[in-house]
């Protein structure tokens, strides 16, 4: 992707920074197609899977059975390995670092209209947005994208009690999205229940979240 070093030196650090401050360890397993539960403690491996038949019944039945060592299964790893790529680059692609990001942020911070109904700022640093932006940015919905439930899932750690609770909670979820729709942050995908960030929504959550890992050392240091 670059034609010398020199090119490449000049975005390694901020890709450095950002991978290393907007990412977590859940976050590398889900750009590798996998999900990690929030109370898991054990030994986290990568095993990938290949539909074929049993090596001792070739001629068998085909499964998902473990992928093999060696070049058998290699087109299948290919495959794998690309989809894991293009997770990662997808969620590196916001990094950006010739906007300023009082520029970035104030767009967001004035109140809105959806469907001529008035929207709040968002406050990009309070602990109710920035869960929201962590929300959204999880790895398993940068390919797919999330739809109300799967953002219940997370938010609830406990299943609804009632019909009416259930209501509620969906309504709740639903009322965050149209805050990130109305403001440019996420979009619907087509005949889908599903919602995705945009690159707009992408660079703008991206930014906040790197900020609340980096000190002002560095970023005194990145003004320099």
């Amino acid at each position: 992707m670059f034609k010398d070093s020199a090119s490449l030196a000049s975005i390694y650090p901020p890709l450095v920074l950002h991978g290393m401050t907007a990412f977590s360890s859940p976050d590398v397993m889900r750009f590798l197609g996998r999900k990690v539960h929030g109370a898991f403690k054990g030994e986290i491996v990568s095993d990938f899977k290949v539909f074929r038949p049993s090596q001792d019944r070739p001629d068998g039945p085909k499964d998902w059975r473990p992928m093999r060592k060696g070049v058998a299964d290699l087109y299948r790893r290919t495959q794998i390995s690309q989809a894991s790529n293009n997770r990662y680059l997808d969620a590196l692609s916001a990094v950006n670092t010739f906007v300023p990001l009082g520029q970035m942020i104030g767009q967001i911070c004035r109140p809105t209209l959806w469907n001529d109904k008035p929207v709040r700022a968002l406050r990009p640093w309070s602990q109710e947005d920035t869960q929201l932006f962590e929300l959204v940015n999880r790895g398993e919905f940068a390919v797919k994208g999330f739809r109300n439930r799967d953002l219940q899932a997370i938010l609830f750690t406990s299943p609804a009690d009632s019909p009416q609770e259930k209501r509620r909670r969906s309504a709740r979820v639903t009322r965050m999205i149209r805050m990130l729709r109305a403001h440019g942050l996420v979009k619907k995908i087509n005949a889908t229940h599903r919602y995705t960030l945009t690159l707009h929504g992408r660079e703008i959550i991206s930014a906040v979240l790197t900020t609340q890992h980096v000190t002002l050392q560095q970023l005194h240091k990145a003004a320099a």
